[in-house]
């Protein structure tokens, strides 16, 4: 989603690390994936208030829902078939 956004790959690998970007929107992303993850899709209004002001819409928001869900969902059947090869597009992103 942030490269989507045109962050930077370094950027991304700071998010990887769990440090915030500079840049307000990808911010606000990365918050907003991490609350999703952490508590299960129970966001907090100050969450979605932090959305809003960095002007992510609604559909942004629901996105950002669906990558946290599809990134759930793969990990939930890698760690039942015991390994997922990533397709061909998408290897150079793996970390």
């Amino acid at each position: 989603m942030l490269g989507k956004l045109g962050l930077p790959e370094e950027q991304i690998k700071l998010l990887r690390e769990a440090a915030a970007p500079a840049d307000g929107t990808a911010a606000a992303v990365a918050a907003l994936a991490r609350e999703i993850a952490l508590n299960r899709g129970k966001v907090s209004d100050s969450a979605l208030a932090a959305t809003a002001q960095a002007g992510l819409s609604t559909e942004a928001v629901l996105d950002v829902l669906l990558e946290c869900a599809f990134a759930t969902l793969v990990g939930l059947i890698d760690n039942l078939a015991g390994h997922v090869e990533l397709d061909a597009f998408i290897a150079p992103q793996a970390w």
